[in-house]
């Protein structure tokens, strides 16, 4: 029951005229699983057809098969986000995507960018680029937390953005966290980066008057529309050709976040 259950097409959005998609899809699997404890938590309650299919989810993606084993566990841990969806200080809550934002021939390498930033507005909020064979080992620091996570810079249309990815998972989180990708857009490299993620609430509310515009799932309590997180599960090429489209759209886009370089423990002036 637990196979079929995981092959039958879920919906993609908030209502059954939206696209759907199949639970077999990478990432998607746990996607689901990681819905359905959101609404068994919310409701205080978790059944056993939903720990099996949570199992099998599991394997196709990591070892947290185990996770789940400790039912009083999951009564008591609250349903929370991964570290970017919406720790990053810059903007609030980013968009956040089960697939990738690029394709291998999208990618592209900057040497500027690699080094040390700090947040022009927040001189707690500290940026490291390492370079990675053709990508970055990024470091994001504040006065509290760091976190480390790989980045992808590529082009679209002549347009830089980056892909940010959170890919470990957290024992701790029941359930856990889908590994996700992030986007900012690059709207300057030197002599200061300047970086724009796509604007979450305009975002949220374009595919909640059109839910066909683009693939997604709302996780979180169904009936309570504050306590929702939108993910994308389109896959890359819708995903892009979305991303062009509004290229010219002034608010799909946040104001950019400004980094200054640092030299010798000091920023540079811009």
């Amino acid at each position: 029951m637990a196979a079929e259950a995981l092959n039958t097409p879920i919906n993609g959005g908030v209502n059954e005229t939206e696209p759907a998609f199949n639970r077999t899809q990478p990432g998607v699997r746990l996607l689901y699983c990681w819905s359905r404890a959101a609404h068994s938590l919310a409701g205080n309650c978790i059944d056993g057809a939903f720990l099996k299919d949570f199992e099998s989810a599991s394997e196709s993606v990591s070892s947290c098969n185990q996770r789940l084993t400790n039912r009083t566990k999951l009564m008591k841990k609250r349903y929370l986000v991964s570290l970017a969806g919406c720790a990053l200080a810059v903007t609030g809550c980013l968009v956040t995507s089960v697939y990738p934002f690029y394709t291998a021939k999208d990618v592209v390498f900057e040497p500027a960018l690699t080094g040390s930033w700090t947040n022009a507005s927040d001189a707690e909020e500290r940026w490291e680029f390492a370079a990675n064979t053709n990508n970055y080992r990024v470091t994001y620091m504040t006065k509290n937390a760091t976190n480390v996570m790989p980045a992808t810079l590529f082009k679209l249309h002549d347009n830089l953005f980056l892909d940010l990815f959170s890919p470990e998972m957290n024992d701790e989180v029941q359930p856990p966290p889908i590994p996700s990708h992030f986007l900012f857009r690059m709207t300057q490299i030197k002599p200061t980066v300047k970086m724009a993620p796509m604007n979450y609430e305009w975002l949220t509310g374009l595919l909640a008057e059109n839910p066909k515009a683009l693939r997604h799932h709302l996780i979180g309590d169904e009936k309570d529309k504050d306590k929702q997180r939108l993910v994308l599960t389109a896959d890359t090429t819708d995903l892009q050709a979305f991303i062009v489209k509004h290229l010219g759209t002034a608010e799909a886009w946040k104001d950019p976040a400004e980094l200054v370089r640092e030299s010798g423990g000091k920023t540079t002036a811009k």
